[in-house]
């Protein structure tokens, strides 16, 4: 392991701190990339969650996770591949709502 000269421009610690804003960086993109479809509803196993694309969104109303009345905000680009997004009947289960209404933007 090379060590650098203690009048070196960059110490240990500095190369470090570097590091350690890369990696917040770099999770910070990822954790923004996650949040691209948010589904909150009024009943259900889960009232509140974030999606990467509007199909998995779907995939979760239509085996039941999300109840009821049913909002989807998309406040980021997607990325569906070619696979459809197909959204059952609400009476079809196990999906269950009543309506579902569907946004664009954050504050959708």
């Amino acid at each position: 392991m090379t060590h650098l000269p203690s009048n070196s421009v960059f110490s240990n610690r500095s190369v470090l701190r570097i590091f350690a804003v890369f990696a917040c960086m770099v999770l910070l993109s990822i954790t923004t990339k996650a949040q691209n479809v948010n589904v909150t509803a009024t009943s259900g196993p889960i009232l509140s969650r974030s999606y990467l694309t509007l199909k998995l969104a779907f995939d979760a109303i239509n085996i039941g996770d999300h109840q009821g009345a049913i909002t989807i905000s998309v406040v980021n680009n997607t990325n569906e591949g070619t696979t459809s997004a197909v959204l059952n009947s609400g009476d079809a289960f196990p999906a269950s709502y009543t309506s579902v209404a569907i946004n664009a933007g954050a504050n959708a």
